[in-house]
Parts: C-alpha cells; sequence; structure tokens
C-alpha cells in the first residue's frame, strides 16, 4: 500500500510544542510518510532541511508561515490562539481545517474559518500524589 505524505510544521521548542508533533506522527505514522519542518527555518535560507516537492497534508502547530501553505493539499492548523498574532488571524480562513484545544478557542477563531473542530486539552499526567496542593 502507498503511503500520502504529512508534513509537520512547527518550532522546536523541545517542549510542548515537541510533545505535540511527537504525538502526531505517533498517530499518523502508519498511513503517512512524514517530514518535519521546524519552521525557524527560512524556505530561501540554504541551510534550512531539505523541503521536499509537495504534501498531501500539512500540519502546523500553534502558529504558521503563510510560505508553507502552498506546499500542501490540505492544511490543517493545530491552534494554540494565544501565539496566533492578529494580522494572521484573516488568512485562517486558508485552512482545510482548525483544531482547538478549547471551546473558547473555537468560539474566538470561528469568525475567521468555519471548519474548526475542538479535541480539547489533553497532557501527560503530572501528577505526583506525594506533593501537596496549597
Amino acid at each position: 500500500m502507498l503511503k500520502r505524505s504529512a508534513c509537520l510544521y512547527a518550532s522546536n521548542s523541545g517542549v510542548g510544542l515537541a510533545a505535540d508533533v511527537s504525538l502526531i506522527q505517533d498517530l499518523l505514522i502508519d498511513e503517512y510518510n512524514i517530514d518535519i519542518v521546524y519552521t525557524q527555518y527560512d524556505i530561501a535560507d540554504p541551510s534550512s532541511p531539505p523541503i521536499f516537492a509537495n504534501y498531501d497534508v500539512g500540519i502546523f502547530f500553534q502558529d504558521y508561515d503563510a510560505q508553507w501553505l502552498d506546499r500542501n493539499k490540505v492544511n490543517i492548523l493545530i491552534a494554540n490562539e494565544e501565539w496566533l498574532q492578529s494580522q494572521k488571524l484573516l488568512l485562517l480562513q486558508e485552512f482545510d481545517k482548525i483544531i482547538t484545544k478549547s471551546l473558547f478557542a473555537k468560539v474566538l477563531l470561528s469568525p475567521y474559518n468555519n471548519n474548526i473542530v475542538n479535541c480539547g486539552f489533553i497532557s501527560k499526567d503530572r501528577y505526583t500524589p506525594n506533593i501537596k496542593k496549597q
């Protein structure tokens, strides 16, 4: 079976976003050939990671650079609305789907795109029973 292609675009924070990228990569790996592009690189910069032709799906984490959108047949944004810059809100209509982690974010971004899904927020449980909450 021929796999489809996906590209995951994120800043390499080494923390939360890296965990998000890893989670999505694990979910898609059986069905997609996956490349990861860290968006702090500029397409025109020769030191950038190699970018392969076009992708079936581009998944953007938290923020995006519009120069990457035309490389994907389908564009998805997993939004962290607090990081979106106001000048980028109007370009949210360019995404085929936006995934939010809260209902608040879904309501906030709904004027800019009508295909928004709320997935809720899930993270690793950091509960430590011997630490008392005060």
